[in-house]
């Protein structure tokens, strides 16, 4: 008689550890990629240009060439799309290249045309990307200070405000 032995399943071998083993190289890899972008970011961050104080002094430098030589459009450009600049005690909304060189042209008339403008003193506002300056300008002889706000829009210096041309 032959007898049947009850047919036994073999056991599967449990692949747990290698469940186990790479769940580990996993995160050691992981950890040492987001150390490297960490890193990677601190330098690039690090490497950034902060602004200045004399970035804003030479934007409003290029503004007062551009206004010597008459260069209303150029002048215009490093003007805030609604900048309030002060003239005779009256506050004037320079929304157009016409405005600022009817002003301009104005005062060239009544005061004299500018004849220099130098830098005399600048500052950040605190916690912000805006600059108070001071330039003397001078005008046929006479000089006066023009005190302006200057803030940084995107990557351009621009003028707010300022109670003078």
């Amino acid at each position: 008689m032959n007898k049947r032995k009850p047919s036994q399943q073999q056991k599967k071998a449990s692949r747990r550890w290698l469940w186990v083993l790479s769940a580990i190289i996993g995160g050691i890899v992981l950890s040492v990629v987001g150390y490297y972008i960490l890193i990677a970011g601190a330098f690039l961050l690090a490497d950034r240009p902060r602004p200045t104080v004399g970035d804003a002094t030479n934007a409003v430098g290029q503004y007062y060439n551009a206004i010597k030589q008459h260069d209303y459009t150029t002048a215009h450009t490093y003007l805030e799309s609604n900048a309030l600049i002060t003239i005779h005690g009256h506050p004037v909304a320079m929304n157009s290249v016409n405005t600022l060189t009817t002003a301009s042209q104005t005062l060239d008339t009544q005061d004299g045309v500018i004849t220099t403008s130098t830098a005399t003193d600048g500052s950040f506002e605190q916690g912000k990307n805006r600059v108070d300056l001071t330039m003397q300008v001078k005008r046929s002889g006479q000089s006066y200070d023009v005190h302006l706000k200057v803030e940084l829009v995107g990557n351009t210096w621009k003028i707010l405000s300022a109670d003078g041309i």
